[in-house]
Order: structure tokens, then C-alpha cells, then sequence
């Protein structure tokens, strides 16, 4: 990243994180590393106005603030009959990995939306016309008296 970019995504790191912490109720440390992990994407891509690196570095710290205990949780449940040991690095897990995680990979589920999107629609187009042509069959047949019983 280049030196401009240093003071405007230290400020909104920090700012993400007191935020975080004292409005949401956030780990502290699980927005920061969120929004570390977030920045670290945009290293690797075409660069970005100061605005969009800013707003990135701010939606990855709270999403993995938000996001980061639910999913160790989850996930510490899950794997902990398999994995005993991995309990005993349940914080280092939580509080590490998961924010991490969810920090690096926000943007490319956005992406893969993105590009989803088009087909997504048409299938609940035909979904949604196919809903509504039945309910209006239904309901003439119900207006003109043939109810099925």
C-alpha cells in the first residue's frame, strides 16, 4: 500500500474497533484483525480510491467482530468430538483464525454473488411466476364455485 493510505486505514481501524467495542459489545481484537485481514485483500488487488479501501478495511472489521465469535463457537463445536486438542486452542482459534477468516474472505463471497446474481434472479423469476399463476388459478376457480374438496 502506499504511504497515503497508512494514516487513513490506521484511523479507520481504530475507529472500527472503539466503535465496535463500545457500541456493539464486539472483541476488540476480533475487529481489528477482521479489518488487518480485509486491508490485506486489497494489497493484491487493482488499486482502489482511499474511500473504497477505507469502507473495505471498515466492513471487514466489523463483520469479523460481529461474525468471528459465532463462527469459532460453531465451528469449536463441531470439531471438538474430532479434534480434542483443539479445544485447549480455543481462544487462540477464536480470536485469532475466525476473524482472520472472515476478514479474507468477505469480499470474494460478495464476488461470487455478484457474478451468481443474473442466475439467481431468473430462477426465482419463474419461481415467483409459476407461484402466481397457480394462486390465480386457484382463486377463479374458487370465485366461480369449483372448490376442490
Amino acid at each position: 500500500m502506499s504511504e497515503p493510505l497508512i494514516s487513513p486505514l490506521a484511523a479507520a481501524t481504530a475507529g472500527t474497533s472503539a466503535v465496535g467495542y463500545f457500541i456493539f459489545g464486539m472483541p476488540l481484537d476480533a475487529v481489528v484483525l477482521g479489518a488487518m485481514a480485509s486491508a490485506a485483500v486489497l494489497a493484491f488487488e487493482p488499486p482502489k480510491s482511499i474511500a473504497a479501501a477505507v469502507a473495505y478495511t471498515v466492513i471487514g472489521g466489523l463483520l469479523g467482530g460481529a461474525i468471528a465469535p459465532i463462527l469459532g463457537g460453531v465451528l469449536l463445536d463441531m470439531l471438538a468430538t474430532e479434534f480434542p486438542r483443539l479445544i485447549e486452542a480455543e481462544r487462540t482459534f477464536i480470536h485469532v483464525c475466525a476473524p482472520v477468516v472472515i476478514g479474507l474472505s468477505w469480499q470474494i463471497l460478495v464476488r461470487l454473488l455478484n457474478h451468481a446474481y443474473p442466475v439467481i434472479e431468473q430462477k426465482l423469476d419463474k419461481l415467483i411466476d409459476k407461484t402466481l399463476n397457480k394462486l390465480a388459478e386457484v382463486a377463479v376457480e374458487w370465485l366461480n364455485g369449483k372448490d376442490k374438496k
